[in-house]
């Protein structure tokens, strides 16, 4: 393609010969044919090495996307790294307040280099960060803060690229070989490529472990926000909070036995925490009053669950938890409380609620009656089912509690 590769070279003994016109032909036929091969060859392995380079990179990001572990990543970006590189070593410094500090390495012997620490703007690694953009100390013989990497680990050569993401950098990544480096263009493109890399694994983690805490705090909010209904539920209606969270645990327990999924079993133990949280809404002349409830009262008492859908629908993360509030005095034969629901009308939530509540409250002394004993309440339970109680959700409490599955508080 008019570009030189080199020259075909002919000699003779005879200083009197001279190339006749076909010779020459000849020869320029040959050279031609050379320089094919040559090109062919040269552009077989530039694809070959562009393929093994792609391939680098897709293990790289095969290995960011599957992992949220950070080591796990920068462990298996490092060994792309200095196998495709053919380097000895590499490292990754994050930045941590103004040094950067070690966190992965592959080839590397020395612990006294992984336990420093180098600052912004000293040697390579620092000059990199601090400019964000890569430096190179091909021969170690000149750097100062080299010592370590000569005497304990014979590194002849360095290169440090920033780790950048969106204009913020994260750190360095640092490759290290112990012959000299003579990297050409292409090399040192394909290093700051696998260098981005690496800075997009790092972020990603960086945002992933940022969303988890997130989540974490607003389960710790939420939780808290429980504890509070709590307080106030135990204040108004003497439902001590340990009693609601095991009355809590045994829904979730028989939930999960009725086939509700993982996902869903939170929203089982909320709304059971938050079954009677209508209650507050009542006046509390109602609540404490000793004598039987005239009709009147009944039904003002009986208003509780929409009191409770009422309090609870405005707040996204209890939303889902309506139902055992909501739906927990429905009967399966329809002569329930507020809406008269029958039979699978009735929220599967509600319907295992139902059962673990008039059962904890049967064996519960009150002050109008002593507490019922296990066999006496399941007794009451057994003979409700198909009528107050879910058949289904009543075999599979008598399964649980013969099992031992349903412990006492």
């Amino acid at each position: 393609a008019g570009q030189p590769l080199g020259s075909l070279n002919v000699f003779s003994h005879d200083s009197a010969q001279q190339s006749s016109p076909d010779q020459l032909a000849l020869l320029r036929a040959m050279a031609g044919m050379a320089a094919q091969a040559i090109d062919h060859l040269r552009l077989a392995a530039l694809a070959a090495r562009r393929l093994e380079f792609a391939h680098a990179l897709q293990t790289m990001d095969l290995a960011i996307t599957t992992n949220q572990d950070l080591h796990v990543i920068l462990r298996l970006c490092l060994q792309q790294i200095t196998t495709y590189l053919h380097v000895d070593a590499a490292d990754v410094r994050l930045l941590n307040s103004n040094a950067l500090q070690f966190v992965v390495g592959r080839g590397l012997r020395s612990l006294s280099w992984q336990r420093a620490a180098p600052r912004l703007g000293e040697g390579p690694a620092g000059k990199a960060a601090l400019e964000g953009r890569m430096h190179s100390a091909l021969d170690l013989q000149h750097e100062a803060q080299a010592q370590v990497l000569l005497s304990e680990e014979g590194f002849a050569s360095a290169l440090a690229v920033p780790l950048v993401v969106r204009g913020h950098t994260l750190g360095v990544l640092e490759v290290f070989n112990r012959a000299p480096l003579d990297p050409d263009p292409e090399w040192l493109e394909c290093l700051q490529a696998q260098a981005r890399q690496v800075a997009i694994g790092v972020d990603q983690v960086s945002l992933y472990e940022g969303l988890e805490r997130t989540r974490e705090e607003l389960t710790l909010s939420h939780d808290e926000t429980i504890e509070c209904w709590l307080r106030a539920l135990e204040l108004r209606d003497g439902l001590r909070p340990a009693q609601a969270r095991h009355l809590a645990e045994l829904s979730v327990t028989l939930a999960e036995a009725a086939g509700v999924p993982p996902d869903d079993l939170l929203h089982i133990r909320r709304g059971a925490l938050l079954h009677n949280v209508g209650v507050l809404c009542l006046p509390e002349g109602l609540l404490r009053k000793p004598g039987p409830l005239s009709e009147l009262e009944l039904a003002s008492m009986r208003r509780h669950p929409e009191l409770a859908r009422e309090l609870l629908s405005s707040s996204a993360f209890l939303r889902r938890a309506l139902d055992i509030p909501a739906f927990h005095h429905e009967r399966w034969d329809g002569s329930g409380y507020p809406h008269g629901l029958r039979g699978e009308r009735i929220p599967l939530a509600a319907r295992v609620f139902a059962v673990l509540d008039v059962w904890e409250a049967l064996r519960a002394h009150r002050p109008h009656r002593p507490a019922w004993s296990d066999t006496r309440a399941l007794s009451h339970i057994t003979s409700g089912s198909g009528l107050h109680f879910d058949p289904r959700i009543v075999d599979l409490f008598r399964d649980l509690l013969s099992a031992g599955r349903l412990a006492s508080a």
